[in-house]
């Protein structure tokens, strides 16, 4: 016959399951009053419209901790070289980007792989 613990009459003895640990969670970018909206500054390439081109391209930056781009690199092509070129330019033109979060900088800075989508239904 099961026995209660000491401490709760007539409650069930069950063994404790140990506590999930969820995923690390990186709390999201923090809006500066400088950051600039991605759709002022993002333009779709003339040629990537004619062509009906669209894709993602992937671009591994490095931020100093006040949001500004220190390096910047492709590091998966979209497909379409005017894709990737605006990639690129429209990091260099959005700066500064929203400030990391300090806990995440790792000698100052941080480096990230942005995936930035190109996409034809949403193209101006």
């Amino acid at each position: 016959m099961p026995t209660a613990p000491a401490g709760r009459p007539g409650a069930p003895n069950r063994r404790r399951r140990p506590r999930r640990r969820s995923a690390p969670t990186i709390p999201p970018p923090r809006r500066t009053a400088t950051a600039t909206p991605a759709t002022s500054i993002g333009s779709y390439p003339e040629d990537a419209i004619s062509r009906r081109r669209g894709g993602v391209a992937k671009v591994d930056v490095t931020l100093d901790a006040g949001g500004r781009v220190k390096s910047a690199s492709l590091a998966a092509g979209s497909g379409t070289l005017s894709l990737d070129r605006e990639a690129l330019a429209m990091l260099r033109r959005a700066q500064p980007l929203p400030a990391p979060p300090p806990e995440r900088l790792v000698a100052g800075q941080i480096r990230i792989v942005l995936p930035i989508h190109f996409d034809l239904n949403q193209a101006g």
